[in-house]
């Protein structure tokens, strides 16, 4: 009886956590990079990139819908390409001002299966079209940090080549057909009996919608890997043109990489909405370039705005929605008959 309390007092003690977390990262960045010059520079910012990056950032979202769309189809659920634009819009609104990223997504979920009620499949949809993003991600992170060979330890190029290999190995397995035996009569098997019971089980979920995903054609998972591909091209040209907008003058391939590796980086849920860890990895990174502190920090600020701009579109559309689902009318119901029951209208007595 008391487990809900307790998980409510748990989610706030986490949220309170991860607010100070935040708060403690950016003051450790502005005790060292002047706020002044970073609002300077904000300000002076170029207004016809930065436009053009929020307007490549509206774009993304349609691709991915798109992505999300061919998942969506296959499954028979009853939701357009439209729909889940907004569906996304929404949801980043809801992960930027509620805590925690997990939220967005149980949102997202809701909305997803609230037409037709089919739950495991929006869940399973959710899943793959973020694994696909990931994977997608990671090719272009590690294709670039490859051509661009920035000054890193050996350490690291060890780490993203392991990194590199894994991602291939994790897109054989989704994309190809005769790894299904050995998952089956190998994998399945040895973890049976070296795994818990609960986490078999939840590793029995995982490939039970794994195998969903596996029943598109190759073309159509080729398809997805190119929408998604796409998807993150455009998040590169975005970066970059926000970069150009306060002068910073990166190349495309260096701000690939750099993109995918603060991504990466900002998927530790330690703060809110990234805020602070993106900030400090981009000072970081950057800074492997030559660029200053400040316009690292005002670089990541404007990127937030971005961010900002996208979720406001996204509680815009779900005030919309609140306010035509209230003004709606209700139904009405049936008249009440009269007499006993069973008789009908104008019967004698």
């Amino acid at each position: 009886m008391d487990s809900f309390p307790c998980e409510k007092m748990r989610r706030f003690l986490w949220w309170t956590l991860k607010a100070v977390v935040t708060l403690g990262i950016l003051l450790y960045l502005f005790s060292f990079i002047p706020a002044e010059k970073v609002f300077r520079a904000l300000s002076e910012a170029h207004a016809g990139f930065f436009a053009t990056a929020v307007i490549l950032q509206f774009i993304m979202r349609f691709v991915g819908a798109a992505q999300m769309h061919v998942f969506t189809e296959r499954q028979k659920m009853g939701i357009g390409t439209a729909e889940i634009a907004k569906i996304n819009f929404v949801s980043q609104f809801y992960g930027i001002f509620l805590p925690g990223e997990l939220t967005a997504s149980i949102i997202k979920w809701y909305k997803f299966s609230a037409k037709d009620g089919k739950r495991a499949q929006a869940a399973a949809s959710i899943l793959f079209s973020r694994l696909v993003n990931v994977i997608s991600l990671a090719f272009i992170g590690i294709a670039a940090f490859f051509i661009e060979r920035p000054a890193v330890s050996q350490s690291v190029r060890i780490t993203l080549i392991s990194a590199a290999l894994l991602f291939i190995f994790i897109y054989t397995v989704i994309a190809g057909r005769r790894l299904d035996c050995i998952i089956e009569r190998v994998v399945r098997p040895a973890s049976i009996n070296l795994l818990p019971a609960f986490i078999n089980e939840k590793l029995a979920k995982a490939w039970k919608s794994l195998k969903l995903f596996r029943k598109l054609p190759p073309h159509s998972i080729h398809g997805v890997f190119a929408l998604s591909i796409i998807y993150n091209i455009l998040g590169t040209i975005s970066a970059y043109l926000i970069m150009q907008s306060i002068g910073v003058d990166m190349t495309l391939i260096a701000v690939a990489w750099i993109r995918a590796a603060a991504i990466f980086i900002q998927m530790v849920p330690l703060t809110i909405s990234g805020l602070g860890v993106r900030e400090g990895a981009l000072v970081f990174f950057l800074g492997t370039y030559g660029v200053s502190n400040t316009d690292a920090m005002a670089v990541s600020l404007l990127i937030f705005s971005v961010i900002l701009s996208i979720s406001l579109a996204g509680g815009v559309i779900e005030l919309k929605e609140f306010y035509s689902l209230k003004g709606a009318p209700k139904p009405l119901r049936p008249p009440k008959q009269k007499g006993r029951p069973g008789r009908e209208e104008g019967c004698c007595n």
